[in-house]
């Protein structure tokens, strides 16, 4: 591929993946697989030391929300599972309600024997 002669004018997602390595740059109505990753990571590129720091703090607290969530969810879940199971729904039901398996409604109630 010869980038420099390039025109410019991307005609399908090809193009556009040799438009943006020659001008660093991805056009907003650009579709190609993959070059949205390459937009974000211009982006992150573009960030001073200082604001990557900010921006990786930013990312880390959001995994931990998100992880933190998770988990209260899935503990929430399993409370209802076990009410569930002691009004004597069966696995499936529980299973759609609570969105656990049926092997984790099942080890619950081997649990409660």
């Amino acid at each position: 591929l010869k980038v420099n002669n390039f025109n410019d004018v991307a005609k399908d997602t090809l193009d556009e993946w040799v438009y943006f390595l020659k001008n660093s740059e991805v056009k907003d109505n650009f579709k190609a697989k993959g070059l949205d990753k390459a937009k974000e990571k211009l982006r992150y590129e573009s960030l001073t030391e200082e604001e990557k720091k900010m921006y990786d703090r930013f990312q880390e607290n959001r995994r931990i929300e998100n992880s933190v969530s998770y988990t209260a969810r899935q503990e929430r879940n399993v409370e209802i599972a076990k009410n569930l199971i002691s009004l004597g729904s069966d696995n499936e039901f529980i299973a759609k309600a609570t969105e656990l398996t049926v092997e984790q409604i099942e080890q619950l109630r081997s649990i409660k024997k």
